[in-house]
């Protein structure tokens, strides 16, 4: 639930600024990517800091240089799931695929799905 609260958040950043997401140049936690959509009461990893909320976008091809200005184009929110065996991660993309993957990087907003 937490990480479709983010979706809604940059859905409406998105709607505000073009349809483009806030960009990034290195994954982010949730605490970064609540400040770049300038909203308060973001959700937190109920297990922070042993696990936090990521998030990581693309940058339009390297033209943005400032993290967190409206510039990319694709995102993706990743959690840490707890109590398995593995290293599992829910990952929620901007192309609306959600689901589990053992894909331990998010970079440039690729959708790991």
């Amino acid at each position: 639930p937490d990480l479709k609260q983010f979706q809604a958040l940059l859905e409406s950043y998105a709607n505000l600024n073009n349809g483009l997401y806030p960009a990034t140049t290195t994954t982010v936690n949730s605490s970064i990517l609540c400040g770049y959509l300038s909203a308060s009461g973001c959700p937190a990893d109920p297990t922070s800091p042993a696990f936090e909320y990521q998030y990581a976008a693309n940058n339009s091809g390297g033209t943005c240089v400032t993290a967190g200005v409206a510039c990319a184009t694709q995102y993706v929110l990743r959690s840490q799931i707890e109590n398995t065996s593995d290293t599992d991660y829910w990952v929620n993309c901007s192309s609306g695929k959600t689901g589990l993957t053992e894909t331990a990087t998010i970079t440039n907003g690729a959708c790991p799905l």
